[in-house]
């Protein structure tokens, strides 16, 4: 891979990807702020423990949500090396930060199958390498980083065995099968590049046998996940919730889904949510007429690509549609899901742009993209001004044997490696409580402790958790017998 012509470029794209990851989650407290990462922590732990997935942030445990655990069990990988949470969120992340380069590196690949002259895609690299939401969707540790590495391998590999002649490519279809039984594991969606595949093979290149073969790997990708639930996951009621949420269950719901995309997804997507420019002056006319505009031009490929016979371009397009097709039919209607389609849409603009113009288009996108890694550097710098390790600290040199009562369970396991208490009759009144949590939490747990006609003392502590503003209080039970000695 780095026996490249332009070895200085490739050290200078790794050195620069490495400092903003450092800077954001080892300098900067971002790991203390996520969310999903503490959730798949637990279902590791369950799993480590018990030889079962199970979310145990909370008392009573609740059952996993998703089928997608490939994060879950690089987690429970690490389990076995080291009990501490915070190392092996520290060491997946560096994971990622490789992975990350290496998601840059497929799309630089992907852009020469596509013939773009070498200037153009440098400049590419470099305004990949400088927009901040790849770090913030592909180097959280949760599904997503891993998920869009194998997804864009198995695009270039597909890629690779649309430009082969010859019918008897077998370690393109290797590689292929490989990715096939594992994609899924991170992300569903990952069959759809099979699926694209079939439709480029059928109706453009006429190749039935590679149509054939690709077909033939899908039913592997719905095996792989299977197996995963099958022996993992004792409890499948969470995730039979979750799927209620998808279109079958939910028609009405197709208008808020169709007014979000146009109206967030798409534009956020390819502008950037933290531009101060695109939060406050950008109109809903401007972000429609935006997304119309860029639906319009997907659809213009789309038939171009078909009529010209051009089964790579075809092939990229039926991604990026697909793309849009999942959000729909799980009605989860979120950018991150489908971000992969921001640089395949740009690979795509530049490949229907002369060489001389491509080269402004991804200049001016550069102006734009530097601009943006400004702001969103002075908004870092206002969200972690507050530092959450000291009360962190104090919590757990002060406190040994108590009960844990927090408005955010998942995150307070993480710091603590301890549950909240849902259930609030489960609770110790033996030993101390701590509640730390919002006004709303305050009075819920007084007023149940109150009806249940519990004598208990109060007292807040002086602690700051940050952004969350949250407030913490030492809460401990009097028992009858204490009152007499009184």
């Amino acid at each position: 891979m780095f026996i490249y012509k332009n070895n200085f470029y490739w050290l200078a794209v790794i050195f620069i990807i490495f400092i903003i990851s450092f800077y954001f989650f080892f300098i900067g407290e971002r790991i203390y702020y996520f969310s999903d990462v503490y959730a798949y922590l637990s279902y590791a732990e369950n799993l480590y423990n018990y030889g079962y997935i199970y979310d145990i942030t909370t008392i009573p445990s609740t059952a996993p949500k998703t089928t997608q655990n490939g994060i879950t069990l690089v987690f429970t990988f690490l389990r076995f090396f080291t009990e501490d949470m915070v190392i092996r969120v520290k060491i997946v992340i560096v994971l990622l930060t490789i992975n990350l380069f290496f998601i840059f590196f497929i799309l630089y690949k992907i852009g020469e199958i596509l013939r773009l002259d070498m200037i153009t895609l440098k400049l590419f690299v470099v305004f990949l390498v400088i927009s901040l939401s790849f770090y913030g969707y592909y180097i959280t540790p949760i599904n997503d980083g891993f998920y869009a590495s194998l997804f864009l391998f198995s695009i270039y590999i597909i890629l690779r065995i649309i430009d082969e002649d010859k019918n008897d490519s077998k370690k393109y279809w290797i590689f292929l099968f490989l990715l096939t039984i594992t994609i899924p594991i991170f992300r569903l969606q990952g069959m759809i590049e099979l699926i694209a595949s079939i439709i480029v093979f059928t109706l453009i290149q006429k190749n039935y046998k590679k149509a054939l073969i690709s077909f033939l790997f899908i039913p592997f990708s719905f095996v792989s996940v299977w197996i995963i639930n099958y022996f993992l996951i004792n409890d499948i009621s969470g995730i039979t919730e979750i799927s209620k949420n998808s279109i079958f269950y939910s028609y009405g719901s197709i208008n808020n889904s169709l007014n979000k995309f146009l109206f967030e997804v798409v534009p956020e997507m390819f502008l950037s949510p933290q531009l101060d420019l695109f939060k406050y002056y950008l109109s809903p006319e401007i972000k429609l007429f935006f997304s119309i505009s860029l639906l319009v031009f997907t659809g213009y490929v789309f038939f171009k690509s078909y009529i010209d016979r051009n089964p790579k371009m075809f092939f990229l397009i039926l991604i990026v549609i697909g793309n849009y097709c999942v959000l729909f039919i799980f009605n989860v209607i979120i950018e991150r899901y489908i971000f992969i389609n921001m640089p395949l849409m740009l690979l795509i603009i530049l490949y229907y742009m002369k060489n001389y113009y491509n080269r402004y288009l991804i200049f001016v996108i550069l102006i734009y993209s530097f601009f943006n890694f400004v702001e969103i550097l002075k908004i870092h710098n206002l969200m972690f001004k507050n530092k959450l390790v000291p009360s962190i600290e104090f919590i757990k040199e002060n406190y040994k044997d108590y009960n844990l009562i927090s408005s955010n369970p998942r995150g307070f396991y993480f710091y603590f490696n301890k549950p909240s208490i849902e259930d609030i009759n489960l609770i110790d009144k033996n030993i101390m409580t701590i509640m730390i949590g919002d006004d709303n939490l305050k009075e819920k747990i007084i007023t149940k402790f109150t009806n249940d006609k519990l004598t208990f003392n109060i007292q807040e502590l002086p602690l700051s958790w940050g952004q969350f503003g949250y407030k913490t209080y030492e809460i401990t039970f009097i028992n009858e017998k204490s009152q007499n000695e009184n």
